[in-house]
């Protein structure tokens, strides 16, 4: 899979607005070696879908040390993960959690998102949204 480094105009003005706080976030992990500065990938969805390796790999460049998959993650398989996972690994960032729907947390679902994750390294799988909460008077 050979990544396509093309960028919509949109999307690197996009990146370029947050430059600067990656790259404050890579100083202030510097300095305090603890807080790592991440994204979540569903602001740059338009470009991911077009070309996740591309997009991480630009996200990589800009700074940031970890990522967010989110919810059209759960549609890969393990082999896929893994070569996402090698990915990271090279661009020496990391995805310490994923955005999801309900479905990842179906019981049904719930086996598939934790293996995804672990093969991602993430700890935390997040719910998305609960959804509209209704309230009786």
């Amino acid at each position: 899979m050979s990544p396509n480094n093309n960028i919509s105009r949109r999307s690197f003005l996009s990146f370029a607005a947050a430059a600067p706080l990656a790259a404050a976030g890579r100083n202030l992990q510097a300095s305090s070696g603890s807080i790592p500065v991440g994204l979540e990938l569903y602001s740059v969805r338009h470009e991911l879908q077009k070309n996740l390796m591309g997009t991480v790999t630009g996200v990589a460049r800009m700074g940031y040390q970890c990522v967010e998959f989110f919810a059209p993650y759960y549609s890969w398989t393990p082999d896929y993960a893994r070569q996402v996972r090698k990915e990271l690994d090279s661009l020496h960032i990391r995805c310490y959690s994923t955005h999801n729907d309900t479905t990842s947390f179906s019981a049904a679902g719930i086996g598939k998102a934790i293996q995804l994750n672990q093969i991602l390294g993430a700890r935390f799988v997040v719910l998305a949204s609960a959804g509209t909460i209704t309230t009786q008077d």
